[in-house]
C-alpha cells in the first residue's frame, strides 16, 4: 500500500499519498523519497481543492467568482505544484475578454503597487501583474522566476 504522508501547508493539516503527490511536479523527482510528513509555508486556501482535482479530475473552485487577489494565488500555487491540466484552466480566466472591459470610471483600484489599475489583457502582455512590457514567463510574480530557482 502506498504511504500516506501528512502535508502541513501554512498551518493547516492535509493527507495525500505519496503516488497521489508524484501527480505534482513539485514532488515528482521525489517519488519514494517523499518524507511522511512536508511542511510548506504557503496559502492553504486552494492545496485541498488542488488535492481534489487530482484525484477526482474536476476542480470544485468556481474561477470566475474569485476575486483577482485569489485568482493570482491559485495562479501561484498551480505553478508552484506543477499542476498538469490545472494551469490552462485559471490562465484563461484571468485574460480577461475585450467585450467585458469597463471604462476608468467604473474601475476601483485595489491593483498592486506600481500596476496600472484597469489594464484589461488581450493576450499580449503578462497576466499576472497587468502590464504589457512582458509576459508572464518574464514577471517578478511569477513563483518560477524567484531569487534561487534554477530550472
Amino acid at each position: 500500500m502506498d504511504a500516506v504522508v501528512l502535508l502541513e501547508i501554512g498551518h493547516r493539516r492535509f493527507q495525500a499519498t505519496r503516488e497521489l503527490l508524484c501527480k505534482m511536479d513539485y514532488f515528482k523527482e521525489l517519488g519514494e523519497s517523499i518524507p511522511l510528513t512536508v511542511k510548506l509555508d504557503r496559502d492553504p486556501q486552494f492545496f485541498g481543492p488542488i488535492i481534489a482535482f487530482l484525484r477526482k479530475g474536476r476542480f470544485a473552485v468556481d474561477v470566475e467568482d474569485l476575486e483577482p487577489a485569489a485568482k493570482i494565488t491559485l495562479f501561484e500555487d498551480i505553478l508552484f505544484f506543477g499542476i498538469p491540466g490545472l494551469h490552462y484552466l485559471i490562465e484563461d480566466d484571468m485574460k480577461a475578454k475585450p467585450e467585458e472591459k469597463k471604462d476608468d470610471s467604473e474601475i476601483k483600484s485595489d491593483a498592486p503597487s506600481g500596476v496600472e489599475a484597469g489594464v484589461t489583457l488581450t493576450g499580449k502582455g503578462c497576466f499576472l501583474c497587468g502590464t504589457t512590457d512582458h509576459d508572464e514567463s518574464e514577471c517578478k510574480f511569477n513563483p518560477e522566476n524567484a531569487a534561487g530557482v534554477t530550472s
